[in-house]
């Protein structure tokens, strides 16, 4: 823009913005060793009855119950494995 048709001076802005390539998926994967142990299985049992009980019925698709399925029992695990971490840290320090 000239200074005719502005009373500011001219800038110019340039960004150059690449985003960082990133080591390693960002994809989670269940750890099976989680379910070798009974009360887990257990637990987990429990979470898809009770998300079945609340969530099944006529009107919902069957693949966003399983989508969703799949988000809530993810959570579910990165909790038990939180615990079993938090639990496992006492007992490595001397």
């Amino acid at each position: 823009i000239t200074s005719i048709f502005s009373d500011h001076s001219a800038i110019r802005l340039e960004i150059n913005y690449k985003k960082k390539a990133e080591k390693g998926t960002k994809m989670w994967r269940l750890n099976n060793t989680l379910l070798n142990k009974q009360w887990i299985t257990e637990e987990i049992k429990e979470e898809i009855e009770k998300y079945l009980e609340t969530n099944e019925n006529d009107s919902m698709p069957y693949q966003l119950i399983w989508d969703t399925a799949k988000a809530v029992l993810r959570g579910k695990f990165i909790a038990i494995q939180a615990h079993l971490k938090k639990r496992n840290i006492p007992n490595k320090q001397p």
